[in-house]
């Protein structure tokens, strides 16, 4: 009798440690935003203007996947004109350079990098399949730091839904090529399983 309730509670156990355990996932948002002037792209080799955010996680997780999302404001005046602003989704995100990642003290990148070798915003773009990524685990109470440089690229934001007459690229020839001051957000989401 002693024996068989044993080995009951042997297999039951057995059976808990064979059985998979299902494992929950969870993400978080890193927001970035700034504004600046056209004036931040002048010279040959401009210094290019960088965009940070932080977030601090409270359950621990792997990042397994990235995704990174771009949105462009841009206000354009004229003589004799109300300011004009542009609202742009930026499906691809082909503004943004991402040079910094850390989980605490962490770096998440095999080495230091920068504008020149940065990895372009495309990478994580929501339409790219199979962008997954094997990030340092991020360990509760840990903020995790990002930056991205914003490429001159983002100067032919001329597009987008109009404050003023609700249609879409409706930039009148007054307002010239190079809006008065335009304003960067980005936003990393970064998924993956909760650490056990």
């Amino acid at each position: 009798m002693i024996a068989q309730s044993w080995l009951r509670t042997a297999r039951k156990t057995v059976a808990k440690w064979l059985a998979p355990e299902s494992v929950d996932s969870t993400q978080i948002g890193i927001m970035c935003e700034d504004t600046f002037t056209p004036n931040i792209f002048v010279g040959e080799k401009p210094v290019l203007p960088q965009i940070s955010g932080l977030t601090r996680v409270y359950k621990g997780f792997k990042p397994t996947k990235a995704v990174l999302s771009q949105y462009v404001t841009t206000v354009w005046s004229a003589e004799g004109l109300p300011d004009l602003t542009l609202y742009e989704t930026v499906t691809n995100a082909d503004d943004l350079v991402l040079i910094q990642a850390f989980s605490g003290d962490s770096e998440c990148f095999p080495s230091t990098i920068g504008d020149s070798n940065g990895i372009a915003g495309a990478t994580f773009a929501p339409s790219v399949i199979g962008n997954g990524i094997s990030w340092p685990n991020i360990e509760p109470r840990t903020d995790v730091t990002v930056a991205f440089a914003i490429e001159p690229t983002i100067l032919s934001r001329a597009t987008g839904k109009c404050s003023i007459c609700n249609a879409y690229n409706a930039l009148p020839a007054a307002y010239g090529h190079l809006p008065k001051r335009f304003t960067v957000k980005a936003r990393l989401n970064l998924l993956g399983p909760v650490l056990r």
